[in-house]
């Protein structure tokens, strides 16, 4: 079972780790969001419940929101929130090896953050992008 020291590193990663560009997905948060999703996967293989982990996710979550984009890390908008949740929630429901749920939350990642609706909502400062 993890800590609560363990759980909370979620925090400091979507608070405290800002990227060179802070309003729109970067190929680093691409790779970092990954091995986030990785991390869940082997914590998810170490017994943690679904439930807590994504109860975590969620206040994780919510304490950055007040936070400016520039200050966060991934979650920078609602899209950003919602790649995160739905990679997490895929790692508890469909559970592969996690070197897999990495691999495939990089590709819809990069997938996403180099599309033009992603580009156009953060040009247009937009919440959504089709996600």
């Amino acid at each position: 079972m993890l800590s609560k020291l363990q759980i909370s590193v979620l925090a400091i990663s979507l608070g405290l780790c800002a990227s060179a560009s802070a309003e729109s997905l970067s190929a680093g948060d691409c790779a970092e969001g990954g091995d986030f999703i990785r991390n869940a996967a082997l914590s998810r293989d170490n017994g943690i419940a679904a439930e807590r982990f994504i109860a975590t996710l969620e206040d994780d979550l919510s304490r950055v929101r007040d936070m400016p984009a520039a200050a966060r890390w991934f979650a920078y908008s609602e899209v950003e929130e919602q790649l995160l949740r739905k990679g997490t929630h895929g790692v508890f429901m469909r559970p592969k090896d996690a070197e897999i749920h990495r691999a495939e939350f990089v590709r819809l990642c990069e997938t996403i953050r180099n599309s033009a609706a992603y580009k156009d909502s953060k040009r247009q400062g937009s919440t959504s992008a089709g996600l």
